[in-house]
């Protein structure tokens, strides 16, 4: 699969193009939701034959896949912000897939395709960004040729490395999976596809403001054959990845925050646990923890009131050394929390993080906040098992997913035994032994892709029983 630098030309059946570009958005869906479990990636043809069925705009390098690729982002352009993101982390997650069960020739095609469209690109309309960028990728694309990392078939023990802006590689530089030299990052060859996929994120994201500048949006949308297919994607998306998340049943005061976190997820638990016992977090810890707090249901008003009740506290020394008092920050902490809702700054509602964006956090004393099932360490993950009471059949199955490098599955693992298991009211500690058989048989409608929905289900499910 190359980046689709290159717009699709030719001429396609207005009810295919409908039913093409439908299957992709489902496809998609499915992948981001499975996403970080490998069985289940694989099940999506099995458990959707209305995907198996219409699978030909997903083949590689076929015109269906360019043609739905740039349908999907004009369908994205004219609706939210979160369908842009979504979409971005969708098609990087498809890239991915396809690189690695591709193996060395797809990678190779991959650099061979983008290098060559690249080019094609430069002597076409860039915008300010795209001009600044290309050169980067460009010169990228033919070190990786030059030095044959991109067919390199010892890639697990070869010590080839290329050197990119950090930039660059964002996703590599904040799960510190390289090292940086003078604000480069050193990308080992065995890393060859997260650096693909971090080049074309970032090509992704750029042809947004390339499809505005460049007209081809407002030529296409003067169609109304191609705006009958934008809508319908739209919709499609928002009844997908928006409908079936289940919205707060009610605001949240900021004293019930403590009564209601028996219901969090393993990741905000952790926050939640550090800043009883500290009054403090550090900054992207509080971050990530007041985006949380927000999408669970917590007013602007009552997140001010509830950092503001922890930091007029004095501060433990094992703060992780923060030591602001809300005497002296308090505006500043306000202006934070108002932009996240919308309310400074270029007044957009910041949603909160996503699982597979905390599973690039590794859990650590420096930085709490991330999936403790996305680290290897058996000590991270021995900090949930008194959470789980006498369940150890459970544990091992979580355990067992861990080290299969499912953080996702061990998770959703998790979220089972709560359901099943409940909490009583004044505890977070599950009592009761629940048969592994039952856990197992819920965990396919655990489904959830942030901390946030992980939390509102569980809530919901207990608020029915």
């Amino acid at each position: 699969m190359s980046f689709c630098l290159m717009f699709p030309a030719g001429d396609i059946h207005l009810l295919t193009l409908m039913a093409d570009a439908k299957t992709r958005l489902l496809y998609l869906c499915q992948l981001h939701q499975r996403w970080g479990d490998e069985e289940e990636v694989e099940a999506i043809y099995e458990d959707h034959p209305d995907i198996a069925n219409n699978s030909g705009c997903l083949v590689e390098r076929s015109t269906k896949d360019t043609t739905t690729f740039y349908m999907l982002k004009l369908a994205a352009m004219t609706g939210d912000e979160s369908f842009k993101r979504f979409l971005n982390e969708a098609e990087t997650y498809f890239l991915e897939h396809r690189l690695v069960y591709g193996g060395m020739m797809s990678i190779k095609t991959c650099i061979a395709e983008a290098l060559s469209h690249a080019r094609q690109a430069q002597q076409a309309f860039l915008t300010n960004s795209q001009t600044h960028f290309y050169p980067h990728l460009i010169e990228i694309l033919e070190h990786l040729v030059e030095s044959e990392m991109n067919d390199c078939i010892i890639r697990k023990t070869c010590h080839h490395t290329i050197k990119v802006w950090w930039r660059l590689v964002l996703a590599l530089v904040q799960s510190r999976s390289v090292e940086l030299e003078g604000g480069q990052a050193v990308v080992e060859c065995h890393q060859v596809v997260p650096l693909l996929c971090c080049l074309f994120s970032t090509c992704y994201n750029l042809a947004f403001k390339h499809l505005e500048q460049s007209l081809v949006l407002e030529k296409a949308t003067q169609d109304p054959r191609v705006s009958e297919v934008i809508q319908m994607l739209q919709t499609l998306y928002r009844r997908l990845c928006i409908g079936e998340t289940t919205r707060p049943a009610r605001a949240l005061r900021h004293h019930e925050v403590e009564g209601e976190s028996k219901y969090f997820p393993p990741c905000m638990r952790d926050l939640h646990g550090a800043l009883k016992a500290q009054h403090r977090l550090r900054h992207g810890e509080r971050y990530r923890y007041s985006l949380y707090l927000k999408d669970i249901g917590v007013p602007l008003k009552e997140n001010i009131a509830f950092w503001e009740n922890f930091y007029l506290k004095p501060h433990s020394g094992a703060a992780g050394g923060c030591t602001h008092a809300w005497q002296g920050s308090g505006k500043r902490y306000i202006y934070s929390l108002r932009h996240m809702y919308g309310q400074e700054g270029h007044r957009v509602n910041r949603p909160s993080h996503s699982c597979s964006s905390l599973q690039t956090i590794q859990p650590s004393a420096q930085d709490r906040g991330g999936c403790p099932f996305a680290s290897h360490a058996p000590e991270h993950v021995a900090l949930l098992e008194p959470l789980l009471g006498p369940n150890a059949a459970v544990g091992r199955a979580i355990r067992r997913e861990v080290r299969a490098g499912r953080p996702s599955a061990a998770c959703k693992t998790f979220m089972a035994l709560a359901l099943k298991g409940g909490c009583p009211p004044s505890d977070s500690v599950i009592r009761s032994v629940i048969d592994i058989e039952d856990v197992a048989d819920l965990v396919p409608s655990c489904v959830f892709k942030k901390p946030s929905q992980h939390y509102m289900k569980v809530v919901a499910h207990h608020s029915n029983q």
